[in-house]
């Protein structure tokens, strides 16, 4: 079923269920996520109101431990100025996956409701990777209807607590290029999320590709790659909306992580998966690198089965 993406308001969002591992001293940025994140996090809102509910709903088996994401944190990943704590509402739980799974997305809703309104599974994991972000699993929900956009926050931000300090450019850049995907993706709806995600990653691998055999692409260079992602996956999109993301990945081009040879690869790794993906359900329990952390996903899903049975037990027992 096609779900509306609009948004509700200029409600930012952002939890991520996670474990924090120490204090961690200051640490030199690195271009994309080497190690394998060592535990699952939880990173709550500051703006949260129902903190419970976000930790019952994302660690319903209690293993992980919790970090905070507040408005500077907004603005230290995602250069998003001016956004006060109460702003950060949205939930995100992090976990170690497979080697090799890349970056998997889930989007849960709370008490029923898609409360993320605006962003696909598919976009974050496309940000995410062009972030530096590797073999994670991370879900994402919201007690209230938010647009989603700054949630990845949450996720740098455990990260940083393993011991993985992703390069503020780059997570910046990352998160305007989803946010540039915006009007293309309202445009094809929810069923093509996923190719029009992988054609932009595809469009960013090449990008790296030419520019670390010196031959930074043009404008029209990018214009060209992008369109023949795009036709290649048979997506069609409005001139503005490419303009859009022409805009974003020109910025992209100049991004730390473009330089990197290892993002090439986990790029277009991920953009095969993209291409393939379509719900809001990107990763399953097999690709949990931890039983314990694959067994909150089975834990979610019976507490959902659970409620659908209690429903209709009562309508049956009315008199």
């Amino acid at each position: 079923m096609q779900m509306k993406r609009t948004l509700t308001g200029f409600v930012v969002g952002v939890t991520v269920v996670g474990a924090l591992s120490g204090l961690m001293g200051v640490q030199a940025a690195t271009q994309t996520q080497t190690k394998q994140l060592s535990q699952a996090y939880v990173v709550i809102g500051s703006g949260n109101n129902d903190q419970a509910g976000m930790l019952k709903k994302l660690d319903p088996n209690g293993k992980a431990k919790q970090i905070t994401v507040n408005g500077a944190d907004g603005d230290q990943y995602l250069n998003l100025q001016g956004v006060s704590d109460s702003a950060m509402i949205s939930s995100v739980s992090v976990a170690p996956a497979e080697p090799g799974s890349g970056t998997l997305v889930n989007l849960q809703k709370y008490n029923g409701e898609d409360n993320i309104t605006k962003v696909t599974a598919q976009q974050y994991a496309m940000a995410a990777t062009l972030a530096g972000v590797n073999d994670v699993i991370i879900t994402v929900t919201s007690n209230q209807a938010v647009s989603g956009e700054s949630a990845l926050a949450g996720v740098y931000k455990a990260l940083a607590s393993d011991g993985t300090n992703l390069d503020d450019n780059n997570t910046t850049a990352a998160n305007d290029l989803l946010s540039a995907t915006s009007q293309a993706q309202s445009e094809v709806g929810d069923k093509n999320a996923g190719k029009l995600s992988g054609s932009v990653t595809d469009t960013a691998a090449e990008i790296a590709d030419n520019k670390q055999q010196g031959n930074e692409m043009t404008n029209s260079d990018i214009t060209n790659s992008l369109n023949n992602n795009l036709n290649n996956n048979n997506i069609n999109i409005s001139i503005n909306a490419q303009q859009q993301i022409v805009k974003a990945l020109e910025t992209f081009q100049q991004a730390p992580i473009a330089s990197s040879a290892s993002f090439i690869d986990n790029a277009k790794k991920q953009a095969k998966h993209l291409k393939g993906s379509t719900g809001d359900i990107m990763a399953k329990a097999g690709d949990f690198l931890n039983s314990e952390d694959a067994s909150n996903l089975k834990a979610q899903a019976t507490g959902f089965w659970a409620k659908i049975k209690t429903f209709f037990a009562g309508l049956f027992n009315q008199n």
